[in-house]
């Protein structure tokens, strides 16, 4: 008998247990938070140090072929004699044409070269843009960045990057002083052999993201924070046209290898890891940042298991802590019914409505302005198994893929490529069972927590889902003794729901505080 009662109580032992071990609490959340959110952000910063350093590497390695193939042309003679010739108005086609050649075969990586003689007279240009045969230091070339370098009468010389108008685009040069003669090097400058740079290089080494995401960039900034590289949410240049007066570009030159959560050039909050470096004879900013939201959302997918059920309890709507103006339902005689294993779109101004949401989802697909999609998912679809605990039924073959279905056609057929993180979603049950499984799929197609809500009320018996023709997104709970209509911009997305279960605020605080500094 003895037996039976410990064999009893080990076995009630060892599925309290189990229940334990499935169960995982908004605390219980917290608390592993606690002890891995500091290293979650430090190893995002030391993924940006790496892109950060390797940009640095790369374009200092670039421009260090560039200025010792530009300096040591004063040993080339093809193009020292040419340059007297020229000069002396001997040249002939042959020459010209020699010199040309040389230019392609040997100075490639350079858009153009200019002669320019000690009155600022171009006189000889290999693209003949609307510089040649005019004066550096007069008219509206004088105002150009190469030409006030050059009135300094510095013998060698980098011009930073300005706009050069021949040329319609930003440029750089590396300019070398000549003699008149070969022999005498203690003579006077008569004239500068003139390298100009495209920018187009620096963007390509640039935009060797590696492992940077989707929202991942590393750009560089003058001294007047203005952008040297382009930016890659900007189909148009943004060099020396995008100001990056930002609280990450300013740290950068005061306080090098910083690391910062702030607002970037666009007004979204990024992890920025921010330095300077020696560029000849100036000084350029390099940062390497990623959307906040990104790194958010990534942390909660690796650990989606650990936070789905915590993110759900976050969420449950409680009638007593909303609004005390409680929204009217209104007349749904004429908008478009939903049924179960539907999926319905709506133009902008038309209505849908889905009845009996219990053991369904509903999942809503917004695009402000343009389409809200509605679909009421059956547990028979593959967001109920979500893979993260071993099913104990055999998988039924005939199990729908809505939410893959859904995404497909919004990807396929009413979106650019760009336009997807303006899509917003609303994921509607009176249970969690598959919350795991639909922010597993929306999270893995690069949609972030902040862009997802979850409305949810465990002790409704289901749920009527209106949009109405204004795009108001309304959810009647209904209980055994009561409706219940939630708005739902009254509800926040994940994103806030997760900084809160993760105390991820405290986490990031210490990046936060240089914005005071400044």
């Amino acid at each position: 008998m003895n037996r039976k009662i410990i064999f009893t109580i080990f076995s009630a032992l060892i599925a309290l247990a189990a229940i334990r071990g499935i169960r995982y609490s908004a605390s219980d959340a917290g608390q592993k938070d606690n002890r891995t959110e500091s290293n979650f952000l430090n190893t995002t910063f030391s993924a940006l140090d790496k892109a950060r350093d390797q940009s640095v590497f790369q374009i200092k390695t670039y421009f260090n072929q560039l200025s010792v193939k530009a300096f040591s042309s004063i040993e080339d003679n093809s193009i020292t004699s040419a340059f007297r010739i020229i000069l002396q108005e001997k040249a002939t086609p042959a020459v010209l044409e020699d010199l040309d050649a040389h230019f392609v075969t040997t100075y490639s990586d350079f858009y153009d070269l200019l002669f320019i003689d000690f009155s600022g007279k171009v006189f000889y240009s290999v693209r003949m843009e609307d510089d040649f045969n005019q004066n550096i230091f007069s008219g509206k070339l004088s105002r150009t960045a190469l030409s006030k370098k050059l009135l300094e009468r510095s013998r060698n010389c980098f011009v930073d990057f300005d706009y050069y108008w021949p040329s319609g685009e930003p440029a750089a040069f590396f300019a070398v002083s000549t003699q008149s003669s070969p022999e005498d090097h203690n003579q006077k400058t008569n004239g500068w052999m003139v390298f100009q740079l495209p920018h187009n290089r620096m963007n390509a080494i640039i935009e060797s993201r590696g492992q940077m995401g989707r929202t991942g960039e590393t750009y560089l900034a003058n001294k007047s924070l203005m952008m040297l590289t382009d930016s890659r949410f900007n189909p148009e240049s943004a060099v020396l046209r995008q100001k990056v007066d930002t609280a990450s570009a300013r740290k950068a030159f005061t306080s090098p290898n910083s690391h910062i959560i702030s607002c970037d050039y666009r007004g979204i909050e990024v992890l920025s890891s921010c330095s300077n470096f020696e560029m000849m004879d100036t000084k350029w900013a390099v940062l390497a940042e990623i959307d906040e939201d990104e790194v958010l959302t990534n942390h909660f997918r690796t650990n989606i298991a650990d936070f789905s059920d915590s993110i759900a309890e976050k969420a449950a709507y409680n009638p007593q802590n909303m609004t005390p103006s409680a929204p009217s339902r209104p007349d749904t005689s004429n908008l478009i019914r939903v049924d179960v294993n539907e999926t319905v779109k709506a133009a902008h101004g038309t209505g849908l409505i889905t009845h009996g949401v219990a053991t369904c989802t509903c999942i809503i697909a917004t695009f402000q302005n343009r389409f809200t999609f509605m679909s009421h998912i059956s547990p028979m679809d593959e967001i109920y198994n979500s893979g993260f605990t071993p099913s104990l039924i055999t998988e039924n073959p005939i199990r729908r893929d809505a939410l893959g279905a859904l995404m497909r056609r919004i990807s396929h057929y009413e979106i650019r490529p760009c336009e997807a993180g303006k899509i917003n979603f609303h994921i509607i049950a009176n249970h969690s069972r598959s919350l795991a499984g639909i922010l597993n799929k929306l999270t893995a197609m690069g949609h972030d927590l902040s862009h997802i809500r979850f409305h949810h009320m465990p002790s409704a018996e289901n749920a009527n889902v209106i949009v109405t023709d204004s795009d108001e997104i309304l959810i009647e709970w209904v209980t055994k003794n009561k409706r219940h209509l939630q708005n739902a911009r009254e509800n926040q997305p994940l994103s806030t729901k997760f900084r809160d279960i993760t105390n991820y605020e405290n986490m990031a605080g210490e990046f936060r505080t240089f914005n005071s500094s400044l």
